[in-house]
């Protein structure tokens, strides 16, 4: 897309094969509309009143954006935060409590605070999730790229020049930003918690991480050579290479006994796609039946923010189905929908029932 997103008109049910091209040097946006500049602006009308003090002295004592975020990445290695996916919760002042008193979470929460105190000083900023990092297969030289690897990081207004990208979770722990999620919490316990049979607890196991990562190069070959040739294609290919046999009839049963292979390896039936995202849509959907709607560009933290202020009375819910779904979308927590769904199941019944016995038929 123009703004360098890569986004599929329709859900992803199966895998794909495609090209991309990078132009890391390009400028973004150098000439983005004031509409544009404005809704990266925009703030809860109040609360986290230590947060907006920052922004305001930061905003007198600095010229520059860039001056400002890099005194705010000195703010950030100088005290002691740390970096875990286990932070304790947080109230009403999210923003406040983290960066003044409990100084611990992961890449949402720096991300989130630094784009809050940007805006707050008046500097057009947004969160950007993406992924970062990976692991190298040594025997088909590709790069694998796992939902814990999921991160997110900051966007900033620079006059002149247009977006500039900057991570906050670096100046605290750098080793997550150059070793990857696993380096970074050696001593946390956290990673791949919830999936204790997972190969990839076992890596420092020589033999057992061979085996794994030659299934997986199996697995990586298999997919590419059915995605990447039509099925007229493979007969013919095939055809060549046992013409001394009944061709038809071998490759018909080649391909019909390697189907049931892959159908038993993959389980598609039991994939889910993006399963955590369909249920916060389902959660955004539920707030808008409400009279709360999600803002063109506005983060899951800034979203929860605004929902706990509409309905305070549900202020415990929501802050239970954000840190859920965070925890699964970004923490690298690799967890069954289902506890987002019960999360959002606890916020519906909560609501008055009226309007929440409307049933979200694309839930």
């Amino acid at each position: 897309m123009s703004d360098f997103r890569l986004q599929r008109r329709r859900p992803v049910e199966q895998s794909l094969l495609y090209a991309v091209n990078s132009w890391p040097q390009s400028v973004r946006d150098p000439l983005s509309s004031e509409q544009i500049q404005r809704q990266d602006l925009q703030l809860p009308a109040k609360g986290n009143d230590q947060a907006r003090q920052w922004a305001d002295d930061l905003r007198r004592r600095y010229t520059t954006p860039d001056a400002m975020v890099a005194a705010m990445l000195g703010y950030f290695s100088d005290q002691p935060f740390h970096y875990t996916l286990k932070p304790v919760p947080l109230g009403n002042d999210s923003i406040d409590e983290f960066l003044f008193a409990s100084r611990q979470g992961f890449c949402a929460h720096y991300a989130g605070a630094m784009t809050f105190v940007l805006r707050a000083a008046g500097i057009p900023a947004r969160v950007v999730a993406g992924y970062q990092g990976g692991e190298l297969n040594p025997d088909g030289q590709y790069l694998t790229v796992r939902q814990f690897d999921a991160h997110a990081w900051v966007e900033y207004w620079q006059p002149g020049v247009g977006w500039r990208s900057v991570d906050p979770t670096a100046a605290v722990a750098p080793q997550r930003i150059e070793q990857g999620l696993e380096q970074a919490l050696a001593a946390d316990e956290a990673f791949l918690q919830d999936s204790p049979y997972s190969a990839l607890r076992y890596r420092n196991v020589p033999w057992v991480n061979a085996l794994r990562l030659s299934w997986d190069n199996l697995n990586y070959g298999w997919q590419r050579w059915v995605l990447g040739y039509q099925g007229q294609q493979q007969l013919q290919i095939l055809g060549r290479w046992f013409s001394g046999f009944q061709a038809p009839v071998f490759v018909l049963g080649t391909l019909f006994s390697l189907g049931l292979v892959a159908l038993w390896l993959f389980k598609p039936w039991q994939r889910e796609s993006d399963s955590q995202l369909r249920v916060f849509n389902a959660f955004e959907r539920l707030l808008a039946r409400h009279g709360l709607r999600r803002m063109p560009g506005e983060g899951a933290d800034a979203f929860c923010r605004r929902a706990v202020l509409y309905f305070p009375q549900h202020a415990e819910a929501i802050e239970g189905f954000i840190r859920e779904f965070q925890a699964q979308r970004y923490a690298g927590r690799l967890a069954s929908a289902s506890r987002l769904r019960q999360a959002l199941s606890t916020l519906r019944r909560g609501l008055p029932w009226r309007l929440s016995a409307v049933r979200d038929r694309h839930s």
